[in-house]
């Protein structure tokens, strides 16, 4: 009956075209395929969403090359309207040649502006397409999630089919074993019947085989009492004496068991003592195992120490001779390079904490930190990143300057193209420079690459003949 009412409910419960579980089967597997759709087409979403940062990144990078150039080129043109020299062939600068210069520049910053308008469009554009991919997700994600309530709500169907088969089936079992019992009842009360009758006569049959019994053990017992009496009456009994004997052997059985007790307490103490015997000797040769190899550890430790003193006034001597190498080509190059007399050298400090770069005015030393300009700052920098060079590679042949006038006066500059053009060549075989201070060119010795380009063009390489 319970069966039949689940079943009932279960009917109400299912819509008629979710009866079969291999239908209900079909459609988790459509809404499975849908599933699948959505979550691919929100990766691919995600992956354009990458590629457009990706590409943002890159505009973003482009924009501050051309907002350095425009402010190059109006640094250029600034120079131009004061200078009364060519920049670049160091004849007069007549004006009609100052327009010409002046309007090429400004023709290159009107190009780099129209490039940072067009990539920020593009960048917008890009912006645009990512919060629609992202809305698109989102929409995506809810579909996702709704077809997972469907997929659930579709398990739940099939559960609930198969349970409203198996039911039916249970169901159909149970009426047939109904049926086989309503034919067996009458045969049932038969067997019943007839075993009541044969426990009854089993029971009496239990009954007599007792009694039976019971007669010969009774006739046993009386032919052994008749035994013991005649026996008994021709023994000479003392009870004074049994009780005697008695109590003695009494006490003879306590004090054995006393006895054993102790033996026993005896034997327990033993087992102990032995037992701690042999964890003590454990202990004792643990203890000489870890003196001999304490002993040792302590040789191998004072063996270190030496080694490690040895190792820290070899690293001592290595760093003051290093430091005193560097300061050397620091005293050479800073008189060289330096256009001032405010500070008459550059030496390189070692502390316990670190390294400290300083300069010597009126016979004292003082940190560059918060001294200096920043004009200074990037030359002392260059000059140790060139001694350093110097003393750490003496063998090197080529020495590579990427925009060392950063932050550089006029007069620093003039003094870099005469070190540049004078002083390193003697002491190395090539110096590769790249800079856009054109003022630099008058360090060249060699040959002078000159890099331009004009808005969708491709960079155009001139080469200049150094003077």
């Amino acid at each position: 009956e319970q069966l039949k009412e689940n079943s009932e409910r279960l009917l109400l419960k299912l819509p008629k075209e979710a009866k079969k579980p291999e239908l209900i089967e079909e459609k988790i597997k459509e809404v499975e395929e849908k599933i699948k759709s959505a979550k691919q087409f929100a990766l691919k979403l995600e992956n354009e969403i990458l590629a457009h940062r990706r590409e943002i990144e890159k505009l973003q990078k482009l924009i501050g090359l051309e907002e350095q150039k425009i402010a190059q080129e109006n640094e250029r043109i600034r120079k131009l309207e004061k200078a009364s020299i060519c920049p670049l062939c160091k004849s007069e600068l007549s004006e009609k040649h100052r327009k010409e210069l002046i309007e090429e520049s400004s023709k290159a910053i009107a190009n780099a502006k129209a490039e940072i308008k067009n990539k920020r469009s593009a960048i917008e554009a890009l912006n645009k397409a990512i919060v629609e991919c992202k809305e698109k997700i989102e929409k995506t994600r809810k579909e996702e999630n709704e077809l997972m309530q469907i997929k659930a709500h579709f398990a739940a169907l099939k559960e609930d089919a198969k349970q409203l088969i198996e039911n039916e089936k249970r169901i159909a079992m149970l009426e047939k074993e109904l049926e086989k019992l309503a034919y067996s009842d009458a045969e049932l009360e038969k067997a019943e019947q007839s075993v009541e009758n044969a426990r009854k006569k089993l029971e009496k049959a239990k009954r007599i085989d007792e009694l039976v019994k019971t007669k010969k053990e009774l006739d046993i017992f009386v032919k052994e009492l008749i035994s013991l009496q005649k026996e008994l009456s021709s023994i000479s009994f003392d009870e004074t004496a049994y009780k005697n004997t008695l109590s003695a052997f009494e006490r003879t059985k306590n004090e054995l068991i006393s006895f054993e007790k102790e033996m026993n307490a005896l034997e327990e103490l033993l087992k102990e003592k032995n037992s701690r015997l042999c964890e003590l000797k454990d202990k004792k040769e643990l203890m000489s195992k870890l003196s001999r190899e304490t002993e040792k550890l302590a040789k191998i430790c004072d063996k270190l120490l030496v080694f490690v003193n040895a190792l820290k006034a070899t690293q001592a001597e290595l760093r003051e001779a290093l430091i005193e190498a560097i300061n050397e080509a620091l005293a050479e190059l800073w008189e060289k390079v330096y256009a001032y007399e405010d500070y008459e050298a550059l030496k390189l400090f070692a502390g316990d904490t670190g390294y400290e770069l300083k300069v010597k005015r009126f016979g004292r030393w003082y940190a560059i930190e918060g001294l200096l300009s920043g004009g200074e700052r990037s030359l002392a920098a260059l000059v140790l990143r060139i001694a350093s060079s110097f003393v750490l590679a003496p063998q090197a042949g080529l020495l590579i300057l990427d925009e060392p006038t950063h932050n550089l006066d006029v007069n620093s500059i003039e003094k870099l193209n005469i070190l540049l053009r004078e002083v390193l060549p003697a002491l190395l075989e090539q110096i590769f420079v790249i800079t856009h201070e054109r003022e630099l060119a008058n360090g060249a010795n060699a040959s002078i690459y000159l890099l331009s380009r004009e808005a969708n063009e491709a960079t155009k390489v001139e080469l200049i003949p150094a003077r």
